[in-house]
């Protein structure tokens, strides 16, 4: 990018600006209708009801947490009772 320098210059302001052509080809591409169609796309998904459910997943990996945090302070005898009834190890 052409915008080098060390810490002090960083400190001083002075590290100057990026290349124009540097930016041309980094961040000022053109407007290729790309942006619109992947939200078309994303809109009638949505619509069609084929995008995932993240508010179901955000519950279950809330739920996962909260359970593995219960078993970090639950005592020991008391998961060990607890696994046995349910017949998992």
């Amino acid at each position: 990018s052409g915008a080098t320098g060390t810490l002090a210059d960083v400190a001083a302001g002075s590290i100057g600006f990026p290349d124009p052509e540097w930016l041309a080809e980094n961040y000022f591409h053109p407007v290729d209708g790309q942006l619109r169609r992947d939200l078309g796309l994303l809109a009638t998904r949505s619509q069609a009801g084929q995008l995932p459910n993240r508010r179901s997943a955000m519950f279950k990996q809330k739920r996962l947490l909260l359970r593995a945090e219960l078993r970090t302070v639950t005592p020991a005898p008391l998961v060990s009772a607890y696994r046995k009834l349910r017949g998992t190890r």
